[in-house]
């Protein structure tokens, strides 16, 4: 019987949402599932301890989701197991930071909305902003924080004085690699709902494994998406430009799983955010199912198969 460690951190502890459907996704498939949260564990000569027990190397890890905070000594202790590993770790971490993505993605040629960074520093004039901004990306654009979740530091700003107080709130803090140097919040070109729509694709290796519309027209609350704000969970059909795109993104970011934001426009697709995984709360209509037990039934099938 395998030994399964599901990995996370910040705040996502053993009973949030993910990590309590990923669990019990496992343990209906009766083998042995651990927890850790990595924020909460200590290395001792290059061993990692979590409640004051040493994390035994495990037949299968599977990371849950992904934020700034990874200790990088914990990734590499973790990343010399001979364990089945499900996300590179490093990769997995940097797909938390959202300017590091957009140019990675850009250097493969894959296509995403304008995006230009919003660096600290900068003089943030009325003139300056729509010299800058404006022009290349157009009004409204949106201001977007580097390390974010479920929609949080996405704004739509319509004039300069929207701009700056989204930066003022939205200011992403210290990088993941170094601690000290400060990454650029992303101004990115808004896809009017109009013009197109997001959606959000659930892929695990080369299968779309479900994917769903994001955001409601009826809705007038804050965004909870770079088009719209509220969320659907509406299926949609995956033709072939969306899945080539897909695995497209996959691939450049060494990834094996992760939830990926697309949007429609005039244009055709383009990749605007990569969770790996991220959350999956919507996602069980459009899977027919719970996106925890196909996880669970995913990794397991890997490790058969290794």
């Amino acid at each position: 019987m395998p030994n399964v460690l599901v990995i996370s951190n910040w705040w996502e502890k053993e009973d949030s949402f993910v990590n309590t459907c990923v669990l019990n996704g496992f343990n209906r498939r009766g083998v042995n599932t651990s927890f850790i949260n990595l924020n909460d564990t200590s290395v001792r000569e290059d061993k990692l301890f979590y409640n004051n027990q040493e994390v035994l190397e495990p037949d299968l890890a599977v990371f849950t989701n992904t934020v700034a905070s990874y200790d990088s000594h914990k990734i590499d202790i973790i990343a010399k197991w001979n364990s089945l590993i499900i996300n590179e770790p490093y990769s997995h971490m940097k797909s938390s930071n959202k300017w590091l993505v957009y140019n990675m993605l850009i250097n493969a040629g894959i296509p995403i909305p304008k995006t230009m960074p919003y660096s600290y520093g900068f003089e943030a004039t009325d003139e300056s902003i729509n010299n800058v901004f404006g022009t290349h990306l157009g009004w409204p654009f949106l201001l977007k924080t580097n390390y974010t979740g479920y929609g949080n530091g996405v704004t739509l700003c319509h004039n300069p004085v929207e701009v700056r107080a989204a930066a003022d709130n939205n200011w992403s803090g210290p990088n993941w690699y170094d601690g000290t140097t400060y990454e650029p919040i992303s101004a990115q070109e808004y896809v009017q709902s109009t013009v197109g729509m997001m959606i959000s694709p659930w892929i695990q290796g080369d299968d779309i494994r479900c994917t769903l519309r994001i955001g409601d027209p009826n809705k007038e609350d804050k965004l909870k998406s770079d088009i719209l704000p509220g969320r659907t969970r509406l299926p949609i059909k995956v033709d072939n430009e969306l899945r080539d795109i897909c695995m497209k993104t996959m691939e450049a970011l060494n990834l094996e799983m992760a939830r990926i934001d697309v949007v429609l426009t005039s244009e055709g697709y383009k990749i605007c955010e990569v969770n790996a995984p991220g959350g999956f709360s919507a996602y069980d209509k459009p899977a027919r199912g719970d996106i925890g037990q196909h996880m669970a039934d995913y990794c397991l099938g890997r490790l058969a198969s290794r």
